[in-house]
């Protein structure tokens, strides 16, 4: 059976004007660690890297809104600024997001998988 579509050797590992505006990566997570305590946590990892910080302004609502709206569960409530990267991060919720123009898949890669 011929495929319609003809299929490509090898992947283009740059698109040229390239349709993609911003990439992400999020991971969902448990923990039994106080909320208070993660931003901490997080920044001492990233703090070479990711050295700017801010809050975002869902995170000036009061608790009781998280506890008791199940769609605010998974939202960041802080972001850390990098070149070219922004981690965002909240209580159940970590996420990469590229920053400007998409730097391609490998430096996302890279990005996700450097030693900290």
């Amino acid at each position: 059976m011929n495929f319609p579509i003809p299929q490509l050797e090898k992947l283009p590992t740059r698109i040229s004007p390239c349709p993609i505006l911003e990439a992400v990566m999020e991971i969902r997570f448990v923990t039994g660690v106080d909320w208070a305590l993660l931003p901490g946590l997080l920044y001492t990892q990233i703090k070479d890297r990711y050295p700017r910080s801010e809050n975002l302004l869902i995170a000036e609502m009061p608790e009781d809104f998280f506890r008791n709206d199940p769609t605010l569960t998974y939202l960041p409530r802080m972001r850390f600024i990098g070149q070219g990267f922004i981690v965002q991060f909240g209580p159940r919720v970590v996420s990469l997001l590229t920053s400007g123009e998409y730097p391609g898949w490998q430096q996302i890669h890279d990005e996700l998988f450097v030693a900290p």
